[in-house]
């Protein structure tokens, strides 16, 4: 087999976002296009344009194997009816057309994606993976493709408006997540406990903590504060500077020809989360 271009998804929740993919927060997300959870299988979409870039990487067999979880991230990275679909996926898609490759789509974990990559497993990753320092010591990042917002969950009604008002307090994150990185990279002072998507949510409802932070989500079930922004990018096996460079290349030549814009409205019906802008 030639060179595999090997993506990761993370794990999906019930209701509120993942922050910053990587599995952040591992939970669903609903940018314009709603989809529901599926099995994975491999993709049969492909892209129409012509390729306009040559992958330098050393390519025997046209295949880039893009690996994710079960479950995806709705809008984003997702498995619908045998076919993947989302925002990272339509730009993968066009990237790998204009590199001469074709994804192929299989599952792995969320938890074994960052340290596959380290490990030379995997080439790329995908699911709304937010740039993190922590991240950037052991595996490679892609330019950033969207921005995503970090978002405060907490019981409507609890008097809480802002992160301020929780210091001393205790909020769920994920571990390992984007969310993790921000809190203790920006708010010290303020607890954190560590829980799978779906007990989050309980955890919430049931006041055993103040508040969850995660990535943005369509809920209404919760009081939302958005605390911060970080960039959402393609993580990349370390040992790969090459095919990160392509990638790069292909990235910048899609938002100069439009191409990005294309996509990134076709998922979001709001400016915010664009990088060409």
């Amino acid at each position: 087999m030639g060179r595999r271009l090997l993506v990761g998804l993370m794990t999906a929740g019930l209701t509120l976002a993942a922050c910053g993919g990587g599995g952040d927060s591992g939970t669903t997300s609903t940018p314009t296009t709603a989809t529901s959870t599926s099995t994975t299988t491999t993709a049969t979409t492909t892209s129409t344009s012509t390729p306009t870039t040559t992958s330098s990487v050393a390519v025997t067999e046209d295949v880039l194997t893009v690996v994710g979880t079960i479950f995806g991230v709705e809008g984003y990275h997702q498995e619908i009816d045998g076919v993947w679909t989302g925002v990272e996926t339509d730009l993968l898609e066009e990237i790998a057309n204009r590199l001469g490759l074709t994804p192929e789509y299989v599952a792995a974990p969320f938890d074994e994606i960052i340290q596959g990559l380290a490990d030379g497993r995997y080439d790329l990753a995908a699911s709304r993976f937010s740039i993190t320092p922590e991240r950037q010591e052991i595996v490679a990042f892609t330019t950033a493709h969207l921005v995503d917002d970090v978002v405060l969950y907490t019981v409507k009604d609890g008097g809480v408006d802002d992160i301020s008002d929780l210091l001393g307090g205790v909020v769920v994150v994920r571990e390992g997540s984007s969310a993790e990185s921000f809190m203790k990279n920006n708010h010290p002072d303020i607890g954190l406990v560590f829980s799978d998507p779906f007990t989050a949510d309980a955890m919430v409802r049931s006041g055993a903590v103040d508040g969850r932070v995660t990535g943005d989500s369509d809920t209404d079930e919760y009081a939302k504060t958005v605390i911060g922004q970080q960039l959402t990018a393609f993580p990349a096996d370390p040992a790969q500077q090459g095919l990160v460079d392509d990638i790069n290349s292909a990235l910048a030549a899609m938002i100069a020809d439009g191409s990005y814009a294309e996509i990134y409205e076709k998922w979001f019906d709001t400016d915010d989360l664009r990088v060409d802008s």
